[in-house]
């Protein structure tokens, strides 16, 4: 028997999906809920990639079925005496509070953020029975799809929410090329 060895996702997967994401809220706007949610979702899960590849790298042996957040990194490598992980999650730390400063970016990565509002406070979304529905009993259920900013009133334009995806999708890659000495 030939087993394939389990494939771990990366932080470049994830924002692969993110564009692709991006480009069918455009092109498909009878799934624009399912596209909307799947890219808010793999934005989220940029950074916990980006985590999960330094704690390979690094050797720090961080179980999956152990917290893997800044914190526990930073103890694990502290305890490791490992200066490149600790270099590492020195650089995370700093550069995501650069990045989550920024309003926009944080409206979707931000725990009280849009994201948290669409993917948490809209359960209906998840519903086994919205998700039988066709395309278009789906759109028919949700109407028209919006994403309001905090700082905005009135509805965003049809191109404005991709284009806000793109910008946060942009500056997580900054994010991630100020960490590829780690990684």
């Amino acid at each position: 028997m030939n087993v394939q060895p389990f494939y771990h996702a990366t932080s470049f997967d994830a924002m692969t999906n993110a564009e692709y994401g991006i480009k069918m809220l455009m092109e498909v706007p009878r799934e624009y809920v399912f596209y909307l949610r799947g890219t808010l979702a793999t934005l989220d899960c940029i950074p916990p990639y980006m985590l999960e590849e330094g704690n390979q790298k690094f050797g720090l042996g961080i179980r999956l079925d152990e917290d893997l957040k800044s914190w526990s990194f930073r103890d694990r490598a502290s305890r490791a005496k490992n200066q490149k992980a600790i270099e590492f999650i020195d650089t995370y730390d700093m550069e995501y509070e650069i990045l989550i400063k920024d309003p926009t970016v944080k409206a979707i990565l931000g725990h009280e953020g849009e994201r948290n509002i669409i993917m948490h406070r809209k359960p209906h979304f998840m519903q086994v029975s919205f998700i039988a529905m066709t395309p278009d009993e789906r759109y028919e259920a949700v109407g028209k799809p919006t994403l309001h900013f905090m700082d905005k009133k009135g509805e965003p334009t049809k191109d404005e929410i991709p284009k806000t995806l793109s910008y946060c999708l942009s500056k997580l890659g900054e994010f991630r090329g100020c960490l590829a000495f780690g990684l």
